[in-house]
Formats: C-alpha cells, sequence, structure tokens
C-alpha cells in the first residue's frame, strides 16, 4: 500500500482499530502516539474529561501486571507478558498525557512543572509543555 494512503484507510477503520493503528504507525516512526484533544484552539470554553478512558487503561494495566505479582521484574517472567505489560502502560501513558493537557488548554491551569521551569533560569526562557 502506497505511504500517502495510511491515513485515508485508517479514517475508515472502526475507532477501537483505528487507535491501535495509529499507535503502531506512530511507534515505526519512533514517535509516541498521544491522540489530540477534541476542541478548537481558538476559543475553547470546555474540553471533555476523560478520565473514564484512564481507568479502562488502568483496568488493562492491572489484567497484564502478572510479571510484577512477585514483586520483581527478571529474567524468569514471561517475556511476551513483560512486552504486553510494558505496551498496556505506555498507551496509559498516552491517556494520561493527553488529560494533562485537556486540563491546561481548557483551564489554562498547568502542572507544577511547567510553573517551575518556566522560572527557572536553566530553561533559558522557553516554556516548558506538557
Amino acid at each position: 500500500m502506497p505511504a500517502d494512503w495510511i491515513i485515508t484507510w485508517m479514517s475508515v477503520l472502526p475507532e477501537l482499530y483505528k487507535n491501535k493503528c495509529s499507535q503502531k504507525i506512530a511507534a515505526m516512526q519512533g514517535l509516541q502516539w498521544v491522540r489530540l484533544p477534541r476542541y478548537n484552539r481558538i476559543r475553547i470554553e470546555s474540553v471533555d474529561a476523560e478520565i473514564d478512558s484512564i481507568t479502562m487503561k488502568f483496568g488493562e494495566v492491572l489484567a497484564s501486571s502478572s510479571p510484577a505479582h512477585d514483586g520483581v521484574y527478571d529474567n524468569n517472567d514471561d517475556k511476551g507478558a513483560l512486552k504486553q505489560l510494558q505496551n498496556r502502560l505506555t498507551e496509559m501513558a498516552a491517556y494520561i498525557r493527553r488529560e494533562i493537557i485537556n486540563i491546561e488548554m481548557a483551564t489554562g491551569i498547568s502542572p507544577d512543572y511547567v510553573e517551575i521551569g518556566e522560572k527557572s533560569p536553566l530553561s533559558g526562557g522557553r516554556r516548558v509543555t506538557a
């Protein structure tokens, strides 16, 4: 399939498959997939909270957490189970990052590290973003 058809092909996939495909396409480019929040950047009055999605992702992390049950990760753990746990944790991290962006875009409230970074002489006046 020609590369310029990928976006068109992905756009017709059901949402569940579209998200998984987006994650894999981003990973193939060395990127972490974070779905952009659904709002108009020009005027934002509110953004939907998506804590429910984070909660569902956390459930998937717990369901995949068997390698952690003994309290350590080591070479005795099943490699496939470790890979699955890493993938679920990475997906959850992307959803958490998006929620942080949602809050900031809707309210202007940034996490502490952003505010501290803006005042740091080490940042050279550059804004640190979530």
